[in-house]
């Protein structure tokens, strides 16, 4: 049995106010070729296929579009389960309509685990593996709340509850094996964090304040092949090779821009370690960071390439007060080249005078998000990172003020 396992697609992502559906379709396009060059039999997607819960009606199109060319000029199965970004109702909607082109969608966890459970054939059409299509488990498809749990307690509940779904569809896994007959590999996803794991900017962290990781050891031993989705960097966990991250099509992120984009081709045999092989996928639009002092970013933006490739820049850029207007410079300088700056992040010299300058200001006089605020701003973190603080902030205001 041969499969394609990707996930993280984040079809609909505006990236500082840019659009990534060129570079999906592009991706979509690259993927449907190698599913006919390879021959392979099945394409597994684990997860955050969408970018949002109300995704654009652009990126539904491409998907159903990608969906319908597969089915096609393929011809294999799909197998589609939710990430933590997907709405498990959007998903689900078209669940039943998919069918007829082939393709299993399970947005969120099943009532009955052995719906999770799909039997998958090879082009041939006979049967050539059982997967277990675990999507983004929410804390209240796995653990019953109490009142009175501690932290520690509910952080066991969870990863019991996990435990728990996972030996569940893998007992139904081998129910659905022997009804077909024939020892077929088995395959399960998952889209969540494990213990170990790389994490990149952008990814958030799964059950946040309950579980910090899930440990890989615990996922059944007996699965041929378990496709994970959530981190955006392509990693294998621990000593189980058969366990594996594929990583995001496309960098989602500045920082994200220095992986390199793949998927991956796995040839399964039932009790035999899978044959992993990364193909790497083109990038149509490059990210890069430029960091130093003015006159160090002007020689970088200098050295880039000016015909061919156009690039999507970060600066980062070292201030002792005396520059001028940086944008306007950089923003002359790479007029005339395809670049387009997309953020500049400043870094002050003097940030103790500011921070001096905060704390002489009469605080009786400011209200608490204005402190806040002002605390922010020396910080020098990018939107997305003032983003999470400023939820945070507002969750933990109100909490005090509840109590009080």
């Amino acid at each position: 049995m041969r499969i394609i396992h990707t996930s993280d697609w984040h079809l609909g992502q505006n990236f500082m106010n840019k659009s990534r559906e060129p570079e999906h379709r592009a991706f979509l396009v690259w993927l449907l070729k190698q599913l006919i060059e390879h021959k392979v039999d099945a394409l597994v997607v684990a997860g955050d296929i969408f970018d949002t819960g109300t995704p654009p009606s652009y990126a539904r199109k491409i998907y159903f579009d990608f969906l319908k060319s597969a089915a096609k000029e393929w011809g294999g199965q799909v197998v589609i389960v939710g990430g933590n970004h997907d709405s498990v109702s959007t998903l689900n909607e078209s669940g039943g309509v998919l069918e007829v082109v082939n393709t299993f969608v399970i947005g969120g966890a099943a009532d009955d685990p052995i719906d999770e459970v799909c039997a998958l054939n090879k082009l041939s059409g006979e049967p050539g593996a059982i997967i277990a299509a675990v999507p983004y488990l929410r804390d209240r498809d796995v653990r019953i709340s109490e009142a009175g749990q501690s932290a520690d307690e509910k952080s066991a509940a969870l990863r019991k509850g996990i435990s728990d779904h996972y030996a569940e569809v893998y007992e139904a896994s081998k129910i659905k094996a022997s009804e077909i007959g024939g020892d077929l590999p088995l395959i399960a996803t998952g889209h969540l964090t494990t213990s170990g794991s790389e994490l990149s900017e952008g990814v958030r962290e799964l059950y946040i304040g309950t579980l910090q990781g899930y440990d890989s050891a615990s996922f059944p031993e007996d699965f041929d092949y378990i496709a994970l989705g959530h981190l955006h960097k392509k990693q294998v966990m621990g000593p189980r090779e058969q366990i594996r991250y594929c990583g995001s099509p496309i960098p989602l992120s500045f920082m994200e821009a220095k992986y390199e984009r793949s998927v991956n081709l796995v040839d399964l045999k039932a009790g035999e370690k899978p044959v992993v092989e990364e193909l790497v996928v083109p990038i149509h639009q490059k990210l890069l960071s430029l960091s130093g002092k003015l006159n160090e970013i002007i020689e970088q933006i200098q050295k880039l390439p000016s015909e061919d490739e156009a690039y999507w820049l970060e600066i980062q850029i070292e201030l002792d007060g005396t520059e001028g207007n940086v944008i306007s410079q950089i923003n002359d300088l790479t007029l005339e080249m395809k670049h387009e700056v997309l953020r500049v992040k400043r870094q002050h010299k003097n940030k103790e005078l500011r921070l001096k300058r905060l704390n002489a200001e009469r605080l009786h006089e400011m209200t608490v998000e204005e402190v806040f605020e002002k605390r922010l701003g020396i910080a020098e973190l990018d939107e997305d990172q003032n983003g999470i603080l400023r939820h945070l902030f507002k969750q933990a205001k109100n909490l005090v003020e509840q109590k009080s």
